[in-house]
């Protein structure tokens, strides 16, 4: 046994009739510490179950007015967009996780043509924003825009907040639209033409309008607390296309080597002695008479 749980055993019945004599000598003293504890541990349960309760039945109430297809946050909506975003800045992001998991596996309980995705697709949240509506959900995919502005009036404190236009990977090209608290992370930065990935959890709020270029689009709206930066992902299909296009560069290449190589070969000039002789000799005249000496 540990020289401290020894010490601790024979000091135990000393700690014992301290506090009993405490008690005896002090009755109503310790009596009213004790209630005073019990009453504040009691009351502070109380409130934690009763912010709970209070948080989803005005979740309930306050999403009755929002609609989709609409421009903007009208005023009547207002209420539920900063509740929800004061919401999910102070839950726990765990926990937060934890549900967006377990909502979308039961989700894909119900449609099984949804099995092959992880997170709910944007077809899905665009025909379906109804049953979306104060869910927790999870998407990844890449800011483009991030823009900061400042918030409206509101009871929560919210002073700033933060829109980021995502792509997500399940649908390139059509954007949500991510309404968030907590300023971008390091290493992300404001403005337009980014290419962030980033993972974010958050409330489904409705089918945000916005103006464009030729007409009036809609985007899934996320109200969230924060955006996750996640690494680059790099597409297989990317990596076994440069692999096929590096194979085809160096056969391209050996075979232009090798058609240098072997024209070099077969022009490469005669040598000095070779460049003498003549290609074929004379023939010899085989009739030819010797000539008499002349010194005869």
């Amino acid at each position: 046994m540990p020289k401290h749980c020894g010490l601790h055993s024979l000091l135990f019945p000393y700690y014992l009739r301290l506090t009993v004599s405490s008690m005896l000598v002090y009755p109503m003293k310790f009596l009213f510490r004790a209630l005073v504890f019990s009453l504040l541990t009691c009351s502070t349960l109380f409130a934690q179950q009763l912010e709970d309760a209070s948080i989803k039945i005005d979740m309930a109430s306050l999403l009755d007015p929002v609609q989709d297809r609409t421009m903007g946050i009208p005023p009547q909506e207002s209420a539920a967009y900063y509740q929800l975003l004061y919401t999910v800045a102070h839950e726990d992001a765990t926990a937060s996780i934890k549900r967006a998991r377990d909502f979308w596996k039961n989700r894909q309980q119900d449609h099984p043509e949804f099995q092959q995705f992880t997170h709910p697709p944007f077809a899905d949240l665009f025909k379906n924003p109804v049953e979306y509506r104060g869910q927790i959900i999870t998407q990844t995919g890449y800011a483009q825009r991030i823009v900061k502005y400042a918030a409206g009036e509101n009871e929560f404190g919210i002073k700033t907040l933060y829109e980021a236009w995502i792509y997500p990977e399940s649908g390139q090209s059509n954007p949500i639209v991510v309404v968030f608290t907590v300023p971008p992370g390091t290493g992300m930065s404001l403005g337009d033409n980014l290419n962030y990935r980033i993972g974010v959890t958050g409330y489904f709020f409705k089918l945000y309008g916005y103006p464009a270029q030729d007409t009036t689009r809609l985007a899934p709206m996320i109200l969230a607390g924060a955006l996750e930066p996640l690494p680059t992902r790099i597409d297989p299909g990317l990596i076994e296309k440069r692999i096929y296009f590096f194979l085809g560069a160096f056969v391209f290449v050996m075979i232009v080597m090798g058609w240098i190589l072997y024209t070099g070969l077969r022009k490469k000039p005669k040598s000095v002695v070779q460049s003498s002789l003549p290609d074929q000799l004379p023939a010899l005249n085989e009739n030819t008479e010797e000539r008499p000496d002349s010194s005869d």
